[in-house]
């Protein structure tokens, strides 16, 4: 699993996209947005292989979020 870092320049509201991620996606991606997440795919892509992708992302933010209460827990004792 990657993850990367994206910042957005304050006054031109604009980001750099880094090389690996336009190789992926390619240049043209949808976005989705909800309150507090969002995701970005290649516009064309399959539906279903997107979701799944998802769903590979999702199980590893679990577990990190697992692991980051597991450190914490034994912190505290």
């Amino acid at each position: 699993m990657v993850e990367f870092k994206l910042n957005v320049n304050k006054k031109q509201r604009t980001a750099y996209i880094n090389k690996k991620i336009i190789d992926t996606l390619g240049y043209e991606v949808g976005v989705q947005l909800n309150a507090t997440s969002g995701v970005i795919y290649p516009l064309g892509g399959n539906k279903h292989d997107i979701i799944r992708s998802l769903e590979i992302i999702l199980d590893d933010l679990r577990h990190q979020a697992e692991l980051e209460q597991k450190l914490e827990a034994q912190k505290v004792e």
